[in-house]
Parts: C-alpha cells; sequence; structure tokens
C-alpha cells in the first residue's frame, strides 16, 4: 500500500525531551489536525494536569473525511463506499508507523495509535491490519468498520488469536485488495481502551459496545470506559484521567504526567 499524495503535511509536535515514544492521533470527520489538537491540548484531567505532549496528528484533504460513510447511525449501510477513502487511509498510517518505527529502535511498542469518531474507525482497522503488537490503541466515541464480517471471523476462530488473525488476513486480502505481509497474531495483543459518552449525539455509544463485543470475540481483552455526559468529544476529567492512566500502565517508563 503506498501513501496517496492528496494527503497534506502531518501536523506534528515534537517532543519536550528525549523522543521516547509516539502517539498518532487521528481527528474525526469535520476537523482537522491542527484544530484537533489545539481542542486536546485544552483538555485537563481531575488533578489540572495538562495532557501528554508527544502527538503526531493526520489529516485528511479539504472535506476533511477519513473515507466516505452513507450512515453515522448505521455505518454498516452501503460499505462498499468506504473501501477506498480506508485503503488510502489505511496505507498512510502503516507508511507512518513504519517511519516512527525507525525512529524508535524498531521498537513498535513505543507507537500508540489513537483517533475520535471517525479517526477511531480508521485507527482501528489499521490496527488490525498492521504486523506488530503497539504500545496501545485508544479509541473515543468511535466504531468498527466491518463489524459483522470481523465479528464472523471471531466465530469461525472460536475466540482464537492465531485462527483469527489468519481469517483476518484472508478477509482484509479479499476485501481491501492488500498486498504484502499478512497481519501477525501479536496484533491481537495490542492494549486497548475504548471511550465513549452516553449522551453522544453524533455516533451512538452502542456502536463502541458493538465494537468491544467484536474485540472480545477475537479473544482479544479491551479496557472499556463508559461516561455518562461528554457528548461526542472527550469527557473531561475523566476520560483524560483513564487515558493518562492507560498510557502509564502500558508505558510504565514514560512519565504522561
Amino acid at each position: 500500500m503506498s501513501t496517496p499524495s492528496a494527503f497534506p503535511p502531518l501536523h506534528t509536535i515534537k517532543p519536550t525531551s528525549t523522543h521516547t515514544h509516539t502517539i498518532i492521533a487521528l481527528h474525526g470527520r469535520g476537523s482537522q489536525g491542527p484544530e484537533f489538537a489545539e481542542e486536546l491540548f485544552e483538555g485537563q484531567t481531575f488533578n489540572r494536569k495538562d495532557s501528554p505532549r508527544a502527538l503526531t496528528e493526520l489529516q485528511m484533504d479539504e472535506i476533511h473525511e477519513w473515507f466516505d460513510i452513507y450512515s453515522l447511525t448505521d455505518p454498516s449501510a452501503r460499505e462498499e463506499l468506504q473501501i477506498e477513502g480506508l485503503v488510502d487511509s489505511v496505507g498512510l498510517l502503516q507508511n507512518l508507523i513504519r517511519h516512527e518505527r525507525s525512529l524508535l529502535d524498531g521498537d513498535a511498542s513505543r507507537i500508540i495509535l489513537m483517533g475520535i469518531s471517525q479517526g477511531c474507525a480508521t485507527a482501528l482497522l489499521a490496527m488490525l491490519v498492521g504486523q506488530h503488537k503497539l504500545g496501545g490503541f485508544i479509541g473515543l466515541s468511535g466504531w468498527m468498520p466491518f463489524r459483522a464480517q470481523i465479528e464472523e471471523i471471531g466465530r469461525k476462530g472460536a475466540g482464537k488469536p492465531v485462527i483469527c488473525a489468519e481469517e483476518m488476513a484472508a478477509f482484509f486480502e479479499t476485501t481491501f485488495e492488500l498486498e504484502g505481509p499478512k497481519p501477525d497474531v501479536a496484533v491481537l495483543s495490542t492494549p486497548i481502551l475504548l471511550c465513549h459518552a452516553a449522551d453522544d449525539e453524533v455516533v451512538d455509544i452502542g456502536l463502541s459496545r458493538q465494537a468491544r463485543a467484536a474485540f472480545e470475540g477475537l479473544g482479544v481483552e479491551v479496557e472499556w470506559k463508559e461516561y455518562r455526559d461528554g457528548g461526542h468529544w472527550i469527557n473531561e476529567p475523566q476520560d483524560y484521567d483513564d487515558t493518562v492512566a492507560f498510557l502509564a500502565r502500558e508505558t510504565p517508563e514514560q512519565r504522561w504526567r
């Protein structure tokens, strides 16, 4: 998969000290990298700590979406429309992950993939297509693309990661015509945090619950955080606290506060 030339340059926030980890964060539909970064860093944890500042953000083209989607109420409607954009966006992410690994001594466990809304859906698929266990995946107010097909993979694999990885490889190759290395079972051991607010008026929380169930069907453990309010954004301060705690636990050698 190659990186499409239509993508603009990355919005990158440089580390304030030694580069030990990279967070690749994807904005939602209708947003942009700089806008998402500014809004993200305005939030604070319960102890009024600023958010982690070691971030690479991506932004799409002029319509600011990662892939075409027919319905946010039912993301499974006319899924064929999503394939072209997902192939391009996932290809971009795979190239970026390879680049960041080269800067981190080849250590994919020092890369965290994160996304909100449609950015979450895109990052989620990119993680499953990958060939390495990442340091973590953080999904906010999102959903799982092609969830029904991935749930079927879980049923065929009976929740056994090795079999599920083989089934996923066949699915991605057939549906997305992917070439190159197959998804490795190590991908399914990436730590996952999913967060969603019950009052989200854009992406129903039920879609995140379905994503969690699909992951669990693949034999993947998911840390699930459900908030009473927060809308289609990040519950403050609890979501920030939960995200920082997740990062601190999965990457204990790095200070996130």
